[in-house]
């Protein structure tokens, strides 16, 4: 089974996310800061990291930037979430290196696709 760590300190956006996960039938984990979410995602080694931008404690860009220079978490890929969608903003999240980004609010399949893809990329 598939483990899935969503890092997002919206209750509402982290149940909804978790929902659309767990009928596709992953295993998720949550972090409801980035303090948070750093540690599990170096923990749990999960096949794909969630991650909203705009947190408590350390923001999601850090906290991807951090896992995506780090050799044991360096592989695991990164889907950004963010209300936020300048081109500055969408430069700075390839800066960090997240390997795909959506705007919020998500829409399901845009987002199961988008999982989908990047897990299916992991195993490749």
């Amino acid at each position: 089974m598939k483990r899935i760590l969503v890092v997002e300190d919206i209750e509402v956006q982290q149940k909804l996310i978790r929902s659309i996960l767990d009928k596709r039938g992953y295993e998720v984990f949550t972090a409801s800061d980035g303090v948070e979410g750093l540690k599990l995602a170096r923990d749990l080694q999960p096949d794909l990291i969630v991650l909203d931008t705009m947190m408590p404690k350390m923001n999601g860009l850090s906290v991807c930037g951090l896992l995506k220079n780090s050799l044991g978490t360096k592989d695991i890929p990164v889907l950004i979430l963010s209300a936020r969608k300048t081109e500055e903003d969408e430069r700075l999240y390839t800066q960090v290196k997240a390997d795909a980004f959506l705007p919020k609010p998500i829409d399901n399949e845009d987002f199961f696709s988008a999982v989908e893809r990047l897990l299916n990329t992991a195993d490749s």
